[in-house]
């Protein structure tokens, strides 16, 4: 195949950026745009599990603390996210609730319509001390001195590059993207892994038999 056939697929300026970074050879730079493919499908494996776990750690929590229909209770008027400061977590809250209006809700079914975006945000400053300051309970092996606004940075970053692989993005670059890099997408592993880890998790048995990002960041290295 033809690296004009590759242009046509993709556009010329989405491979513009990894011409750039592999000094204009065309054979290296489609190399880089299918490991970059490649290093995102491994990672969107890895923030799958994350993301998972963690709605599920933060939802054990609060039916502990507000009852097993807590999304229903605390969306409404009485409801922590009905505080000043929660009203985007309580619209999307609602939103979702709504879409139960002929059928009974199904609790276990609305936690799996709240996007990442949702969950990061019950630790941001009101959601968090709205619903009692109690969310970091769910990371018992967090480093001392670890509090919600750095729980907060570390998902606001998973959450960039979930947008970015999401959309089709590259992963591969350094901050200007003038070289190809790992740094990038191995600073974001290494917060799944850490706060994986935090939670009491055995990351090694996780990730054991699906994970090939380590790999296909060495191949990028060696483009």
């Amino acid at each position: 195949m033809l690296f004009t056939d590759y242009q046509k697929a993709f556009s010329i300026p989405r491979l513009d950026a990894y011409l750039y970074a592999a000094s204009r050879n065309q054979v290296r730079a489609m190399d880089a745009y299918k490991t970059n493919l490649r290093m995102s499908q491994a990672l969107l494996g890895a923030l799958s599990i994350f993301e998972v776990t963690l709605r599920n750690e933060i939802d054990a929590h609060y039916k502990n603390q507000f009852g097993n229909s807590w999304l229903q209770t605390q969306a409404s008027t009485t409801g922590f996210l009905s505080a000043r400061g929660c009203e985007t977590s309580l619209t999307t809250v609602q939103d979702v609730i709504l879409k139960f209006n002929r059928i009974p809700f199904n609790h276990n079914e609305a936690i799996c319509l709240l996007g990442f975006g949702f969950w990061r945000y019950l630790f941001a400053v009101q959601q968090f001390r709205s619903a009692g300051n109690t969310l970091l309970q769910i990371f018992p092996n967090k480093p001392v001195g670890t509090n919600q606004s750095l729980i907060f940075d570390k998902l606001s970053d998973v959450n960039r590059i979930r947008n970015r692989i999401a959309h089709y993005e590259p992963i591969c670059f350094n901050y200007h993207r003038t070289q190809l890099s790992d740094r990038y997408a191995k600073h974001n592993f290494k917060i799944i892994l850490e706060m994986l880890q935090w939670m009491s998790y055995d990351t090694n048995f996780l990730f054991s038999d699906i994970y090939d990002f380590d790999r296909e960041a060495v191949h990028l290295l060696n483009i």
